[in-house]
Order: structure tokens, then C-alpha cells, then sequence
């Protein structure tokens, strides 16, 4: 059987090449895919199909044949010289070199695969390689003249004219009578200016009928060339008597008429060239030609051949070069158009940004700037960039504040960061990154009417993409600063730009019920309101229902009974959580319920919640939340089961270290709890010795402080001074180790009245010093207001790095606790009421609730 399918194959393959000879392709193409189906393994059917796809224009087919077999045939030089032949006839270069070298590693004399492997390499311009491969070539065929003419174009490439000139007429002495050997030695005199021995070369053949139209102008060219003008003329009023239609006659006629200045007669004639060959090469030789005479004549011109070529980029960028001194702003647009039509022309770009920096657009020239370095990487542009910002001294004074502001922002220091970005915006005031940055700035610095006005100009100049964003920041920070009926208007906007984003509906839904509190609209609105939101639930969207929860939460627990709200907002946290679909919305809904719970005081909920909530959808808040519910509920061996599972996902979280130790003390009770104290403490202190790592150590201090904090000893605290020496060395600086530090100093304090006097002083110090190091630390900037408001003198001082640590991260619940006691300490209540309401929208500890609830009624 094997033998009647070889006997078949070689029929199909007789029988197509029978057709192939004879030009009927389809048909030979329908026997090689039988003949291939019963061999398909076999080198000359698929070489014969392929040959005959490439006949038939499928090139890509007849490619993906020869793969097929390549890896049976890797060793076959026609294989892979037929490779390289497809891969370069499809523009695939790199591919079509990776083959030619094959092929020539299975044979190095593969003639055909180095003169065509040379031509591509010549074609890329890769002239040195093209050079490596010729050589090759001229060795096994030395009496080949074009191998020397192709010798000479890599020479000619290396611009290595004399090389050139010696192969072409090495060439030339083999074959005398060949006119392009005697062209193209011509050609290369010309452009070396040796005019003499290129018209010796051209007049004996320029009688009888071999005269073409290529040798009499590079005839013409060597008069011109050898200023005998006459005899170019005559010469070339006969090659334009046997060539009427030659543009070349006109073309030349220009190039002399521009050597005896007449300027209107190479007008004229390049002109006559542009009538015969409409090409853009000759428009912009007329261009040139303007250029040197007359604007006017060249704006006119540019204009006409817009009109003629409008998809030209070279007549926009040249009417952008045109208008860049007079006209900016005109040029910029067609220099934009001509970027539309071409993005790969480093000099447009170029052009771009000097045109940027005529229009005071400075940011804009910069960031166009870096896109091109990043573009265009093997180009230098610096010298050019460099000279454009000499020429313009504003935008050089622009540039030296940007690099002072970029300095200052990446050494921490914010208050220079801002007097720089300051006067960079009086300078150029519509720059919305700029204005953006200073607004980030001023939000720092707590100066909110100030950065909402730069982020309100940041909206007028920016793209549209960016205005969400520029919103959202606005919209936040006015709540954060109480102005709810600024939030309120910044609103609707925003949830147009991002009505998907559950927490913008849910800010606005904050917003709402602090507006509801001042009385700021008629009560029905905000029924109404409670009403949309019910009716958009009934969609059954998990971002609805989750709206509807929260609106009853936040709205309803001031409008309806407790009840009614209590009930709906759970039914519609717990219906997110039961059906399927809804996993996204689990952690809000979650935060939810526990809400509802919490201020409904249905306290014995709240457990069953919590460990729910860390089960299904766990985050840092559930998991806090849940160790403290414990401890309130005394149950203190579960907490240490739960803190040290959290401990295993992770290990770093200082705060969750400090609670192991503290709980693990808690556990302890009644007579033996002195002796199972010490008991733990040397636990801690064996492990120290055993493990030493920052952990250990950082467990046994806070063991040793936890252990003696009621009755502070000098042997002690030294001791605890060097453990967390110790665990500092071993790890790195981080401002939630710089908190734990103070809870050190505090157990100082204790030691003596002396430190006690001192405490204040000591810990401003240190908090100070460490927020050099860590200017924009929520936590550090909490501590330090915290500890100011010790002082009545620092107590404004205080509420600011409070509002800096709110600015950083609004989740700072302790940070609104203590705003609002200040307030209402101070005679503020209307300030206090809002901070504390701002707690109420927190999932709070049961303590923190209970305190809170107590301040208010005591409020109101």
C-alpha cells in the first residue's frame, strides 16, 4: 500500500507540472494538494506547491507550506533559501536574514542566496554586512560585473566614493559597452565633481541612435557643472528636441538658470517639471526656489498646492514653518495637520514644540518634549531643546521653578514645594496639571479655599478625561472642610462622570443627610430622595440596593422610627449578601449591617456579623473590628486564636503584634496571674535568645511595658529601650514603629516628676523630627495634632494637623473624634455635631459608639 501512495504522489506531480507548464496554475495547484495528502512529508511536492502559490500571488500560503516541513528540513539549503526569498518578498526582513543564514551555514557557496541575500542587505542600507556577503560572492565569481556593481553601491553607501569609482570601473573595463556601467560611472564622477572624466566617458556614444535620455543630462550636468554654459544649452536644446516630455529637460534647465541667477526663468521651468510630473519632490524644489525670494510667492504657492495635494504633510509644515514668527497660533495648526497625516518626522515634532514655547504653553512643550525623546530614541535633541529654551528666558525661568518645586516635592519639603508652584501658576495661569499640583498643595496646607480654586481652573483647562478626577477631589475635600452645599452642587457632575463608583453615591449620600441636619432643603426633598432610591432598587442592580441600605442608614435614621429604618436597611444589606451575583458589594454591605446593628443598639448582632464579614469578604477594618468586639465581650482567648491567624497574612502589622501581648496578659486573672506573667514575659525573652529577628524582640518590649505599665521601673525601660533598638536594626524605620516608640516614651515618663514635666516637650520633639523624615504620614501627622491639643496654647494648631491627617486618609476616625471634642470644648457645637456625625458614618467599636452617642445627647 505504502508503494501505491508513493506511485500516486509522483502521477500528481508529473500531471501538475504539466499544467504549470502549459499556465493553467489552478489547476496544477489542485494536483500538488492531492499529491501532498499522500505524501505530505515529501521536500519537492512542497516546494513545487509553494512555487506555484507564489505564482498565484499567495505568498503567505506558500510561506506557512515550507514551515511546515522546515523542521524536517532544516539542513536543506533550498529550503531555506526559498524561506528567505517568501520572507523578504513579505517585507518580513529580519526573517528573511535568519534564513539567508541559514542557508548559507548548510552551504556557504549558495550563489543564488548570496546575491540575493546582498541585494536585501543593500535595500535595508545595512551596506558593511552587504559588503561581508559580495566579497563572498566576487570570490566565486569574479568575472561577474554585477557583482562589482553592487561592490561599488555598498562602497557608495559608505560613502567611500573613491572604492566605488574603482569597482564600477573594474566593471566597466569587462564590459565597455554596456551604457549603465558607463551611467552609472558617470553618476559618481558627477557627484564628486569630477566633471572632465565624466563627459570623456559619455560624448563617444552620444552619436547614432544609442544617445538616451540619461546620459545627455548627466552630459548637461558636466557643463553645467564646468561652467560652459553654452555647451550645455546646445545640449540640452537637443535633449529636449528628442525628449519633449522628459520632466529631467526642465529640471535641469532649472538648476542652470539658478546658476546664472535668473530666477524667473527656473521659475518657469520648475514649474514646467511640476505640470509633468506632479510629485511633491518637485514641489518642493519650487519651494526652495521661493524661499530664497519672495514670502509672499511662497505663502500663495504653499496655499495652491494644499488645495492640489491635500494630504500632503511637507506643504502644511512647510506653511507652519511660514507663519511660526508672525503667526504662532496659525502655525500650530498646520503643524497639527501635518502630524495627523505623518507621525513619523522627528523635525514636526521639533517644530510642535518651539511653536508650544511661542505660546507660553510651557507644561504642554515639556511633556511634547519627553514624548519625543521616548519617540524618537536614537535621536539627540537636547542641543535642539536646549536652544529653543535660551531663545524664550520666560520659559527658561519656568522651567528652573519646575525643577526647584520637583526638588523641593522629592525632599518633603511642601511649603517650598508650594511658593514655587505659586509662581509658577501667576506666570502661566492656565496650565491645569500645574494648577492641580498647587491645589494638592494647598489641600495639604489646609488652605481650602484656595486649592478649591485651583482645582475649579484646573477643570477649565484640562481634557475632558481629567475632569472627574479634578471633580472628585473637590468634591471630597469640601466635605471634608463642611461645606456640604458645595459637595452637594460638585455632585452632580461627578456622578455623571462616574456613576458606576459605589463610594461618589455613597459620599453623596453623606452629604446629603448633613445638609438634612441643617435644614438646608424642605424635609420632602429628602424623602424624596429616600423614595428614588427605593425605586431604582427594585431594578435589582447590586449597586441600588446597596444605595437603598445606605440611604435608610444615613437618611432614614433621622426621618423615620427606628424600626422601620433599622428593619430596611438590613433587609437590603442582607439581600446584597443571600443572592448570587453580588460578591463585589460584599465588604460595603457587611460595613452595612454592622452599622445597622451598632446604632440600633442590637448589640448581641454584631459577633455574628463580624466573623461573617472576615470570612466572606475580609479587609483590615472587619478584622480590627472583630478582635475588639471580643475583647469589649471579655472573650479574650478568641481574640489571641483570631490575632494570630491575621498574624500569618501579616506579619508586619504592628498594631496587631501589640494586641497579641495585650491579650495574651488579659487572659490571665484571680492569684496566679503574677506568676503567669512572668511566666509570659520569659517566654517572650527565651524566643529573643532563640530566634532573633525584629519580631521577637519587638513582642518582648512590648511584653516588658505591657507587664509593668502600672508600676514603671528605670531596669525595665532601659530594657525595653534596647529591644526595640534591636528590632529597629533588624528591620527598617516606619511611622507605625515610630507610634509604638511613643507608647515607649510615655512608659519614660512615668518614672519620675521630672520626666513627667519634660513629656510634652520630648514627645512634640521627637513627633516633629519624625515627620521631616515622613511629612506625608496620616499616622504621624494624627499623633502629632493629638499631642498638641495637650497644650491649650497649641490647640489650633493642633485641629490643623488633624484636618492634614484627615486630607491623607479620610478613614481617620480618631482624628474626627477629637475635632469634634475640641469644638465642643470650645463653644463650636454646630462644628462638633458634624464631626461627630461624620463618625456615625464609620463602622465604629462598640465603646467608641457608645461614647460617641453619650457626647451627642449630651450636645443637643
Amino acid at each position: 500500500m505504502q508503494e501505491v501512495a508513493l506511485n500516486q504522489h509522483q502521477q500528481y506531480l508529473e500531471m501538475a507540472q504539466t499544467f504549470r507548464a502549459s499556465g493553467r496554475l489552478e489547476e496544477a495547484a489542485t494536483q500538488l494538494v492531492l499529491a501532498r495528502v499522500h505524501a505530505p512529508e515529501n521536500l519537492e511536492c512542497a516546494l513545487c506547491y509553494a512555487d506555484v502559490l507564489d505564482s498565484l500571488n499567495q505568498r503567505e500560503a506558500a510561506l506557512n507550506e515550507l514551515l511546515l516541513l522546515w523542521h524536517s528540513y532544516s539542513r536543506d539549503a533550498n529550503l531555506n533559501y526559498r524561506l528567505a526569498l517568501l520572507c523578504a518578498s513579505l517585507h518580513r526582513v529580519e526573517s528573511a536574514i535568519w534564513f539567508y543564514e541559514r542557508t548559507l551555514e548548510v552551504n556557504a557557496i549558495h550563489q543564488e542566496a548570496l546575491y540575493e541575500y546582498s541585494e536585501l542587505l543593500l535595500r535595508q542600507g545595512r551596506d558593511r554586512e552587504a559588503l561581508v556577503i559580495l566579497e563572498r560572492l566576487k570570490l566565486l565569481d569574479k568575472d561577474n560585473t554585477d557583482v562589482l556593481v553592487k561592490i561599488a553601491r555598498a562602497w557608495k553607501g559608505m560613502k567611500d566614493s573613491a572604492k566605488a569609482i574603482e569597482h564600477l570601473k573594474l566593471a566597466y573595463r569587462m564590459e565597455p559597452a554596456r551604457l549603465d556601467l558607463r551611467i552609472q560611472l558617470a553618476e559618481v564622477y558627477v557627484e564628486e565633481g569630477l566633471y572632465p572624466q565624466a563627459v570623456k566617458l559619455m560624448l563617444p556614444l552620444e552619436e547614432g541612435d544609442s544617445v538616451s535620455s540619461e546620459k545627455l543630462a548627466l552630459i548637461v550636468k558636466c557643463y553645467i557643472g564646468m561652467g560652459q554654459y553654452d555647451q550645455a544649452h546646445q545640449t540640452l536644446t537637443r535633449y529636449e528636441v528628442l525628449f519633449p516630455r522628459d520632466p529631467e529637460v526642465f529640471r535641469i534647465r532649472a538648476q542652470m538658470a539658478i546658476r546664472l541667477n535668473q530666477r524667473d526663468e527656473a521659475e518657469s521651468a520648475l514649474l514646467k517639471v511640476l505640470e509633468l510630473q506632479k510629485t511633491m519632490q518637485n514641489v518642493e524644489a519650487l519651494i526652495h526656489l521661493y524661499e530664497e525670494d519672495s514670502p509672499e510667492k511662497l505663502e500663495q504657492f504653499l496655499i495652491e498646492m494644499l488645495d492640489r495635494f491635500p494630504r500632503e504633510p511637507e506643504i502644511c509644515y512647510q506653511l507652519a514653518l511660514l507663519y511660526k514668527s508672525d503667526s504662532p497660533a496659525e502655525a500650530m495648526d498646520f503643524i497639527e495637520k501635518a502630524l495627523g497625516m505623518n507621525e513619523n518626522q522627528s523635525r514636526y515634532y521639533l517644530l510642535k514644540g518651539e511653536l508650544l514655547v511661542k505660546l507660553n504653553k510651557y507644561a504642554r512643550a515639556m511633556e511634547w518634549f519627553d514624548s519625543m525623546r521616548k519617540r524618537f530614541v536614537k535621536e539627540n535633541f537636547e542641543i535642539q531643546v536646549e536652544k529653543l529654551i535660551e531663545q524664550d528666558r520666560r520659559y527658561k525661568e519656568t522651567i528652573g521653578l519646575l525643577n526647584r518645586a520637583e526638588e523641593a516635592l522629592e525632599s518633603n519639603s511642601y511649603k517650598k514645594a508650594l511658593q514655587c508652584y505659586r509662581e509658577i501658576v501667576e506666570r502661566i495661569p492656565d496650565n491645569p496639571d500645574w494648577l492641580e499640583q498647587l491645589g494638592n498643595l494647598y489641600s495639604f496646607e489646609v488652605s481650602y479655599p484656595e486649592a478649591m480654586d485651583c482645582f475649579a481652573r484646573a477643570r477649565e483647562f484640562c481634557k475632558p478625561a481629567d475632569k472627574g478626577r479634578l471633580l472628585e477631589k473637590a468634591f471630597y475635600l469640601a466635605y471634608l472642610h463642611n461645606d456640604f452645599e458645595r459637595a452637594h452642587e460638585l455632585a452632580t457632575p461627578l456622578i455623571l462622570e462616574k456613576e458606576d463608583e459605589a463610594q461618589i453615591h455613597l459620599q453623596l449620600i453623606k452629604v446629603e443627610r448633613h445638609l438634612l441636619t441643617e435644614r438646608v432643603f424642605p424635609t420632602k426633598y429628602f424623602q424624596d430622595r429616600m423614595a428614588s432610591y427605593q425605586d431604582k432598587s427594585g431594578s435589582g442592580k447590586g449597586l441600588a440596593i446597596l444605595l437603598n441600605g445606605y440611604s435608610y442608614l444615613w437618611l432614614g435614621s433621622h426621618l423615620l422610627d427606628s424600626t422601620v429604618w433599622a428593619n430596611s436597611a438590613s433587609q437590603a444589606f442582607v439581600r446584597i449578601l443571600e443572592e448570587p451575583g453580588f460578591e463585589k458589594w460584599y465588604s460595603l454591605a457587611f460595613k452595612g449591617l454592622y452599622q445597622a446593628f451598632l446604632m440600633d443598639r442590637n448589640y448581641e448582632r454584631l459577633l455574628p456579623v463580624l466573623e461573617d464579614w472576615n470570612r466572606r469578604s475580609p479587609d483590615s477594618v472587619s478584622r480590627n473590628l472583630l478582635i475588639l468586639e471580643l475583647k469589649a465581650q471579655s472573650r479574650y482567648r478568641e481574640a489571641v486564636r483570631y490575632v494570630s491567624k491575621f498574624l500569618e497574612d501579616f506579619p508586619e502589622d504592628l498594631f496587631l503584634r501589640f494586641l497579641l501581648v495585650e491579650l495574651s496578659y488579659l487572659e490571665f486573672d484571680g492569684a496566679s496571674r503574677s506568676r503567669q506573667t512572668k511566666t509570659l514575659v520569659a517566654r517572650f525573652q527565651e524566643k529573643c535568645q532563640r530566634v532573633q529577628d525584629w519580631s521577637s524582640y519587638f513582642d518582648y518590649a512590648m511584653a516588658l511595658l505591657l507587664s509593668t505599665e502600672d508600676k514603671p521601673q528605670e531596669d525595665t525601660y532601659q530594657k525595653i529601650l534596647q529591644s526595640m533598638k534591636k528590632s529597629l536594626r533588624l528591620s527598617e524605620s516606619t511611622p507605625a514603629f515610630q507610634i509604638m516608640m511613643l507608647k515607649v516614651m510615655e512608659y519614660g515618663s512615668k518614672l519620675n516628676e521630672q520626666e513627667q514635666k519634660l513629656a510634652y516637650s520630648k514627645k512634640r520633639i521627637f513627633l516633629e523630627k519624625e515627620l521631616n523624615h515622613w511629612p506625608d504620614s496620616a499616622l504621624l501627622l494624627l499623633e502629632y495634632g493629638k499631642h498638641l491639643l495637650n497644650d491649650k496654647s497649641d490647640e489650633n494648631l493642633g485641629c490643623r494637623y488633624l484636618l492634614k491627617a484627615l486630607t491623607l486618609d479620610p478613614s481617620q476616625d480618631e482624628a474626627n473624634v477629637l475635632l469634634a471634642d475640641v469644638y465642643f470644648r470650645q463653644g463650636h457645637k454646630k462644628k462638633a455635631y458634624h464631626y461627630y456625625l461624620k463618625l456615625t458614618e464609620s463602622a465604629l467599636e462598640r465603646s467608641t459608639w457608645e461614647k460617641l452617642v453619650e457626647n451627642m445627647q449630651r450636645m443637643l
